[in-house]
């Protein structure tokens, strides 16, 4: 009897603390209430609180941020390497045929373009300044006839390269030479070509900013001093392309002004450069 009794006291003092709401044995707001006899019973107060959801919501905002904000910089390094690797690959290719077919009479003593689509053909015809070279069989022979726009797949971009280089004097038969690697758009009807061009324009020693540019400058060019060959990428110009900004000082301070140099063009591109990379080497030739 007093064993019931105990039992019986224990199950009131229990069912005063539910209908109790400020009662100790209760367990807080976790949905679950204390039983001095068998521990957690589970009421209906289930789920999380709006704070709580509030709370998540707001760790999840900031993280799916810091996530989206990641794409955009992948993306610019995912195609700044596409043209490092391939830009590297067409220069080092371009340099390989020059050496091939370049002669010591072909190089200006000063500063110029040795071939480019346009100019200097009889060195190294048009076709075959691009990458790479289509093989077509004549007969029982494969005859190399270059890499030409007819055999661009639609929005392909075509890539080749160009030269421009000098001599470093008269008593020596080395020679600077500079290949610059492009992917201009395709154009069947043989009018969009890639040039250097030679463009009057002015920049301070350890200066980057560009004066006088005529409208030629191009985003993405190199620069090239015409006397001495040394260069920097145009990063900015202005609407009419008549300034522009650099990436980097040609010349230090105290040294050379740029009074003119070579821009790279492209016919069909009036406000970027078709430029992938550029290679400067000094070699000798036959």
């Amino acid at each position: 009897m007093q064993k019931m009794a105990k039992i019986d006291l224990k199950f009131r003092r229990f069912s005063a603390a539910k209908r109790n709401p400020k009662s100790k044995i209760r367990n807080g707001n976790t949905g679950f209430i204390r039983s001095a006899r068998s521990g957690l019973i589970r009421t209906g107060r289930t789920g999380f609180t709006m704070m709580e959801l509030m709370l998540t919501i707001g760790i999840m905002a900031v993280a799916i941020t810091m996530v989206a904000s990641i794409f955009p910089v992948a993306i610019l390094e995912s195609n700044q390497s596409y043209k490092d690797i391939v830009g590297t690959l067409v220069c080092e290719n371009g340099l390989a045929v020059t050496k091939a077919v370049l002669v010591e009479t072909d190089v200006p003593s000063n500063m110029g373009v040795i071939f480019d689509e346009a100019n200097g053909t009889s060195i190294l015809g048009k076709n075959f300044q691009h990458y790479k070279s289509q093989f077509e069989e004549v007969g029982t022979v494969w005859i190399n006839r270059g890499f030409r726009d007819d055999d661009l797949d639609t929005d392909e971009k075509m890539r080749g390269f160009l030269v421009l280089g000098k001599k470093l004097s008269s008593s020596t038969d080395i020679n600077q030479l500079i290949v610059v690697s492009y992917a201009r758009s395709g154009d069947t009807t043989g009018n969009n070509e890639v040039t250097a061009e030679l463009v009057g324009c002015t920049v301070a020693a350890g200066e980057t900013k560009i004066e006088n540019g005529g409208g030629e400058l191009r985003v993405g060019s190199p620069l090239i001093d015409a006397v001495h060959g040394y260069y920097a990428t145009i990063i900015t110009t202005n609407s009419d392309q008549t300034e522009g900004e650099l990436d980097r000082p040609i010349y230090p301070t105290g040294g050379n002004n740029v009074n003119s140099a070579f821009v790279i063009q492209e016919t069909n591109e009036d406000k970027k450069s078709p430029t992938l990379s550029v290679l400067v080497t000094l070699t000798g030739l036959e």
